[in-house]
């Protein structure tokens, strides 16, 4: 965990020039690196994992993911305009392509959420 998280600092601050947002993105990411081999290690000495569970929980990463990706590709690429409207760009594209990507992963709740709905 910490060579990740040494070596994601070193590319995040010198090669990507990314400052304190990518420490901040190194750590995190380092620490589910870490959460990952550690319940890996678990699954393998006691069986504490439901598969199911891990499943739910890589879709919902992927997810979350797809959709802080959008957002910072919009909040990159409309940067010369009004910020009220990179927001509004930015709220609409995260939400959609969040409930694109848990439709298309299949995730049960979205399922459930449209059933309360009706």
């Amino acid at each position: 965990g910490i060579i990740v998280s040494v070596v994601l600092s070193s590319l995040s601050v010198k090669l990507w020039n990314l400052g304190v947002r990518g420490l901040a993105m190194s750590s995190a990411v380092s620490v589910f690196v870490v959460a990952t081999v550690l319940c890996i290690y678990l699954q393998n000495k006691i069986k504490f994992l439901n598969i199911k569970l891990l499943a739910h929980f890589i879709k919902i990463c992927v997810a979350t993911s797809l959709m802080a990706l959008i957002v910072i590709s919009i909040k990159y690429f409309l940067s010369d305009i009004s910020i009220i409207v990179r927001l509004i760009f930015a709220f609409i594209g995260g939400v959609l392509v969040y409930t694109a990507s848990l439709f298309v992963l299949k995730v049960e709740e979205l399922s459930e959420v449209i059933r309360w709905k009706k």
